[in-house]
């Protein structure tokens, strides 16, 4: 498996970079924080089998024990789709 972690993991990218990866079937978009410094949530495909319907590979979902939540302006949790907010990191890998 192939690795990405740091900022947006554009579908235009991954696609550029397959062909140079034959051996690679699948790969992991790893999500965290700068300021945390650590791996908060994870998205596993395969490469040979993805669909990309978007433009950026999702971030996942959060690792055991961490809780990765979009808020709105006021601090309150966001549930609704297409809503600009900002994402909040909670749990053990905030404070190791």
């Amino acid at each position: 498996a192939k690795f990405f972690l740091g900022e947006i993991l554009k579908t235009s990218i991954l696609h550029e970079i397959i062909p140079y990866l034959p051996a690679i079937t699948s790969f992991v978009n790893l999500f965290g924080q700068s300021e945390c410094q650590c791996i908060c949530a994870f998205k596993v495909d395969d490469l040979r089998h993805a669909s990309f319907d978007s433009s950026v590979i999702p971030i996942g979902r959060p690792l055991p024990g961490c809780q990765v939540v979009l808020l709105d302006e006021y601090e309150q949790q966001i549930t609704t789709v297409d809503t600009i907010g900002e994402l909040y990191v909670r749990g053990k890998q905030r404070i190791r």
